[in-house]
């Protein structure tokens, strides 16, 4: 959840857009429950592109190669893995999201509020697999984003958050999840 909020603060323009959402979906009662979940698809395209970014268990399942490899890739330009080396493969294909290091909440210029996020609207279920996918997958995914749209709509209805100068949200490896630097941020009261 901090890295969402980390994006909101570098990208103004998103939370004032995330925040309109979450007016709008509680606007007829003030509250969010189940049956307003799915009409918040910003919010959610937000949640998803931020843990595209930086999932939450970014280094699971380290391989080692025991020969030098070349793995084939679409554009008839192999990966070369060496013998001994240490792999780590993160969800980033180029081909589907584009610049995989930007923050891609929506992909078409002319659509302001994205139904999916970016590589969903082409087509691409696997883009990004935080929970993994299939049988395996994590038992507590649904309940997991519910939490996270509920707590990120009731937090962007009540402040609003920016980076400090002293903040470096440069990604770091923690074990096996990526965390900023120095997450420094000040949260301000807008209700």
């Amino acid at each position: 959840m901090s890295r969402v909020f980390t994006l909101f603060a570098q990208h103004p323009h998103i939370e004032a857009l995330a925040r309109e959402e979450a007016r709008a979906v509680t606007a007829n009662g003030g509250t969010i429950g189940w049956n307003t979940l799915g009409d918040m698809k910003y919010i959610t395209a937000c949640i998803q592109e931020a843990l595209r970014l930086y999932p939450t268990v970014a280094a699971l399942a380290p391989r080692v190669a025991e020969l030098d490899d070349y793995l084939p890739r679409s554009d008839g330009k192999p990966i070369f893995i060496p013998k001994a080396g240490r792999h780590i493969c993160r969800n980033e294909l180029s081909e589907v999201v584009g610049n995989c290091d930007r923050y891609q909440h929506c992909c078409h210029a002319s659509q302001s509020i994205p139904t999916k996020p970016c590589a969903m609207v082409k087509g691409n279920t696997y883009y990004s697999m935080p929970f993994s996918v299939g049988a395996k997958n994590c038992i507590g995914m649904r309940f997991a984003m519910a939490e996270l749209q509920v707590v990120v709509a009731t937090l962007l209805l009540r402040f609003s958050s920016r980076l400090t100068d002293q903040a470096n949200v440069n990604p770091k490896m923690v074990g096996v999840s990526i965390k900023p630097v120095h997450l420094d941020m000040t949260v301000h009261s807008i209700a």
